[in-house]
């Protein structure tokens, strides 16, 4: 038993089906002769994984394909304009033309709402968690991997720009002409909604104060509040300043981890619902329709239940990237020198999973926030507390001690998420291999607790695989590349973000290309301190851990 008003609650998983978690012992091994990042999806998955709508709702899908840049004739989808922000393109097969047939960029799907049939445009999950490196002139797609596209300048430059053509007769004309399906005063009308929609989220979820997310980084979390307990409850005063942006975390072995998130909020022990239910947060946070009865409390949301599960399938699947056979070989002795330092300064807290093992559950160790000292924004802005709203004095995720007037804003988030899957208790049940005619299987579910944890002062260490493909590091992406990770004095107080020229000697990206961001570490919730184990090491140690972290 738990107070869900107090700051930290953890509810008894029950009788939770024994799990195997497996943590090996540090080797090097160098997988010879890889083609690319060499991932193994075949072109139906990955154009899957790459075009698969869950729900979310930025535009009308017919809209975006039209919609013009504020200050151009030139169409907003324009490749130029996109790879500005940092979003790129697939190679053209019929795998891809088959689910994107108007060539968006990698990320960006049609979805149809169930509640009035429309059909919209948003991101999905590799918009996020899908990357590009450059190398040499040699491209490669590194799917689950960080993005490093500046979501949120994209987000408020497309609400300038529909407010342009509702603002400029030419625009509005030339649109209204390419998506003439309804009068021009009914069209006005609908954009006006939608653009209205836009300004509240942009304004709910402004970064004001000295902190900028630019490239690869959100904060996911203070966005996702905002959406559901300022917006779908329509409580104004609980929105709070965004102001602790995260790197998205890279997909491979997630499935496979008891605990997820980068504060381990999220309780992965029981195997579909949560990472259905999490996925459902995430779907409201960028963009997708959230609404609350106020007199029954139901929630209809627009997630889509079965886009959403076939994305957790395929990241069921997905594993890490390989060291390309095109970047300089790896030190095979100098390696498994990195093996011996690794095992006895870093496997303690990030364990290891050897190739064999790379699809293998394992448990994430969960560092105290004193202990690995870096920014403690993100860990702390997650104990906020929120009013309840009309969730107040109804039982917590439908069985637990009633909310208060003001709960920890987990707790409403989750009461949220779990109310919108009961529309789809009979898929649940299916997918859980219980009876179809079992009453109550979310009541099920809710009892065990496991669908999330509220908050602890810690963050989340997980087994490296892959780990080479995914910079900027630390939590924050405060440290531009790993050589950076292991020389703490040579840590940059200032760099850009947003180059995809990969240099494979520091293991991160160039900081010379048009349009990168900078990041201040010097700002609060940017800082790069912390993580400092590494300092004790000598020179030729650090060098084979350096080496040793290619290979994994």
């Amino acid at each position: 038993s738990c107070l869900v008003g107090s700051e930290m609650c953890i509810r008894d998983s029950g009788n939770a089906v024994a799990t195997t978690y497996l943590n090996d012992t540090p080797e090097c091994e160098i997988r010879e002769g890889a083609d690319g990042a060499d991932q193994g999806l075949d072109q139906d998955t990955q154009a899957s994984w790459w075009f698969t709508g869950q729900g979310s709702q930025l535009l009308p899908y017919e809209w975006f394909l039209y919609l013009e840049q504020k200050d151009s004739s030139e169409l907003f989808r324009h490749p130029d304009n996109m790879r500005r922000y940092g979003y790129f393109y697939a190679e053209s097969n019929p795998a891809v033309l088959a689910r994107n047939p108007d060539g968006l960029p990698i990320g960006f799907a049609r979805s149809v709402d169930h509640k009035d049939q429309q059909a919209w445009m948003g991101p999905t999950c590799a918009a996020c968690h899908s990357n590009q490196i450059t190398y040499r002139g040699l491209e490669m797609v590194i799917d689950g991997g960080p993005s490093q596209a500046d979501f949120w300048q994209f987000t408020l430059d497309v609400t300038d720009a529909l407010i342009a053509t509702l603002e400029d007769d030419t625009k509005f004309q030339n649109f209204a002409s390419q998506v003439g399906s309804v009068s021009p005063a009914a069209l006005r009308e609908q954009m006006q909604s939608v653009a209205t929609r836009r300004v509240a989220y942009n304004t709910r979820n402004a970064h004001r104060h000295k902190i900028t997310y630019g490239h690869g980084r959100v904060d996911a979390f203070g966005v996702i509040f905002n959406e559901v307990t300022a917006g779908a409850l329509h409580v104004p005063e609980n929105a709070k300043v965004p102001d602790a942006p995260v790197s998205y975390p890279f997909l491979w072995g997630t499935a496979q981890a008891d605990l997820v998130q980068w504060n381990g909020v999220g309780d992965n022990t029981l195997a579909f619902v949560g990472p259905i239910a999490r996925n459902f947060g995430e779907v409201m946070g960028v963009f997708g329709r959230v609404e609350v009865d106020p007199e029954t409390r139901k929630v209809d949301t627009s997630a889509l239940y079965m886009g959403t599960r076939k994305l957790e399938s395929i990241m069921e699947i997905l594993p890490p990237p390989r060291w390309p056979a095109d970047f300089p070989k790896i030190d095979r002795e100098l390696c498994n020198q990195g093996a011996t330092v690794f095992e006895e300064h870093c496997h303690k807290c990030h364990g290891f999973l050897s190739k064999a093992n790379e699809m293998a559950n394992y448990r994430a160790n969960m560092v105290p926030l004193w202990e690995v000292g870096t920014d403690h924004k993100m860990a702390v802005n997650a104990f906020g507390k929120v009013s309840t709203g009309l969730f107040e004095g109804q039982p917590w995720l439908g069985s637990g001690p009633p909310l208060p007037a003001e709960a920890n804003a987990f707790a409403v988030v989750g009461q949220v998420v779990v109310g919108s899957l009961d529309r789809y208790t009979y898929d649940i049940a299916a997918n859980l291999l219980v009876p179809r005619n079992t009453a109550g299987v979310l009541e099920h579910v809710r009892d065990r607790g496991l669908l999330l944890r509220l908050p602890e002062l810690h963050y989340k260490a997980r087994p490296l695989n892959g780990i080479w493909a995914t910079a900027p590091y630390l939590h924050n992406g405060s440290v531009p590349n790993l050589r950076q990770m292991l020389w703490i004095e040579e840590r940059q107080v200032r760099f850009r973000v947003g180059c995809t020229e990969f240099d494979p000697v520091v293991v991160g990206y160039r900081q010379d290309c048009e349009h990168a961001s900078e990041l201040d570490t010097a700002v609060e919730g940017n800082t790069n301190v912390g993580h400092l184990k590494t300092q004790f090491l000598t020179n030729d140690e650090r060098e084979a851990l350096l080496e040793f972290l290619k290979s994994l």
